[in-house]
């Protein structure tokens, strides 16, 4: 299974559909998470139609800024269970006996209010001992091995480092716009 989740920073431009039509057609993902989309809902339908997926579940953007959309086809069963403008949660299963718990993450970029959304995130965890992934852009570090600059900067996903979690570095592919 392939997922693709880019922050598009605007999806409704030629170039950033041409791109992502690119993604889509080299790498089949099954699920596409795109986040700061900036487009209304018609917008979204044409890009379903364009990259040939069956299912989409959009939030609109507030403004110039914000949206996230999700799309994905019917050989996975997605259930979403919660979702605000910053996230979204879903229960997905793979119609051969898998299933596992997905959070579509776009971290708030205000970080006093990251705190607010990782305690939304884990208190509405419908997780019934299932495998977690946490995909999105976080908008925050880890560690701070990830920051370059002369200011250290606080954590607030204290809550990843509590559970069992693996480094995906090595199995992903970077698109950076």
């Amino acid at each position: 299974m392939s997922i693709i989740s880019w922050n598009c920073r605007g999806v409704a431009a030629p170039v950033t559909v041409s791109e992502l039509h690119s993604m889509c057609k080299q790498l089949k993902p099954a699920i596409v998470f795109l986040m700061e989309t900036r487009a209304r809902d018609s917008t979204i339908k044409k890009l379903k139609r364009r990259l040939h997926f069956e299912n989409v579940f959009h939030i609109e953007p507030r403004g110039l800024s914000g949206g996230l959309c999700l799309l994905w086809n019917e050989i996975y069963n997605i259930d979403i269970y919660f979702w605000c403008e910053n996230h979204i949660k879903a229960r997905i299963d793979d119609r051969k006996g898998k299933i596992w718990e997905c959070n579509f993450i776009y971290g708030n970029p205000y970080f006093g209010r990251r705190k607010e959304q990782w305690r939304a995130i884990t208190a509405n965890n419908n997780n019934r001992g299932e495998p977690q992934l946490f995909i999105g852009n976080f908008n925050d570090i880890l560690s701070q091995e990830e920051k370059i600059g002369l200011h250290p900067k606080p954590q607030s996903q204290r809550s990843l480092k509590s559970g069992a979690r693996r480094h995906l570095n090595e199995q992903i592919k970077k698109y950076t716009s």
